[in-house]
């Protein structure tokens, strides 16, 4: 047996109880954008980049041909 990796299974171990134990605790905020929070023009701007960025990330999807049937 390894020793490193035994020594590193346990400190995985403990940071787990360690998480289960104050786990309820910890409560993450998602960040939320708005018109409100941001500086003027900063929302329309923001937009725009994600809309951008998402149709990028749709061109990355390979496209399924179709195959037409032959009917009998």
């Amino acid at each position: 047996m390894d020793y490193d990796y035994n020594r590193f299974v346990d400190e995985c171990r403990a940071n787990f109880m360690e998480f289960l134990k104050i786990g309820h605790k910890l409560k993450s905020r998602p960040k939320i954008y708005s018109e409100k929070n941001m500086k003027e023009g900063e929302f329309n701007l923001f937009i725009q980049e994600c809309c951008d960025d998402f149709e990028d990330f749709l061109s990355t999807i390979p496209r399924i041909k179709h195959i037409k049937k032959e009917s009998f």
